[in-house]
């Protein structure tokens, strides 16, 4: 088993949000008819975010970028392991849609069953194998919470605008893996790395290879508690959608660093 991380360099950024305000006073007594007039100048003071990058690896050896954000680390690149933490296999119904659609104990699948898809956008899991008590993330690491999101989402503004900051450059006419055009951004992004790999539907047929992906989270959808909220963005705006759906949907995987 290979679980390690190390960062390479780091950086640090302004947030795009104001937090605080530090106003300067400045008094100038000027006499006019006998009235002091005074002036205000304020200067508003941005928070420092702390972005550091390294490397991980899951339980088969495959490695990926991290992005630590002050205090949490996050992976850069889509979950491609083919086994739980605890080494046992996870289910690949493949072009069988009947058994993805039927499947209770966790399954994945690779965008359209096209193999050469796994390499640049990870694989889309169901949220039985995401739930799963024999631990989807690597050891040390763990499916990020609602919560995790949405402190990711408000360092670089809100549901709005944050998509801009998360999503890769990569754009057409590159090569997969790439957005489609236009490829909202906002200023720079800051290294998630976040790539349209598509979604697998509950019935079983792909969509949005280029212009969407989804991330699952570790947070039941009470009080249905028959699926989990999951966060997507897309090519043609910075919004960051919010939603909830059934266990048996297919998308990407982010792991955060277990503290």
């Amino acid at each position: 088993m290979f679980i390690f991380a190390t960062n390479k360099y780091s950086l640090k950024i302004r947030a795009m949000k104001t937090l605080h305000y530090f106003c300067l006073f400045i008094t100038l007594s000027l006499v006019i008819l006998g009235t002091s007039i005074l002036f205000y100048s304020c200067k508003d003071e941005e928070p420092q975010i702390d972005i550091t990058y390294g490397t991980m690896y899951d339980i088969e050896g495959n490695s990926y970028k991290t992005i630590k954000i002050n205090n949490t680390e996050w992976m850069a690149e889509n979950l491609k392991t083919t086994k739980y933490s605890s080494n046992s296999p996870i289910s690949n119904p493949g072009t069988d849609t009947n058994s993805w659609r039927e499947n209770t104990d966790g399954a994945y699948s690779v965008y359209d069953n096209n193999i050469n898809h796994k390499a640049s956008y990870g694989l889309l899991y169901n949220a039985f194998a995401v739930q799963s008590a024999s631990g989807l993330c690597p050891t040390g690491w763990r499916i990020p919470t609602k919560e995790d999101f949405e402190t990711l989402i408000a360092l670089f503004g809100d549901l709005a605008n944050a998509g801009g900051k998360l999503k890769s450059t990569r754009t057409d006419p590159a090569p997969h893996p790439r957005w489609d055009l236009p490829n909202t951004l906002l200023d720079e992004p800051i290294g998630y790395d976040a790539l349209p790999a598509g979604i697998r539907y509950p019935n079983g047929e792909y969509n949005y290879l280029g212009s969407r992906c989804s991330f699952w989270s570790a947070t039941p959808n009470y009080p249905y508690n028959d699926g989990a909220y999951f966060f997507s963005l897309h090519f043609d705006n910075t919004i960051v959608g919010v939603a909830t759906t059934i266990r048996n949907a297919g998308f990407s995987v982010r792991c955060v660093k277990d503290h």
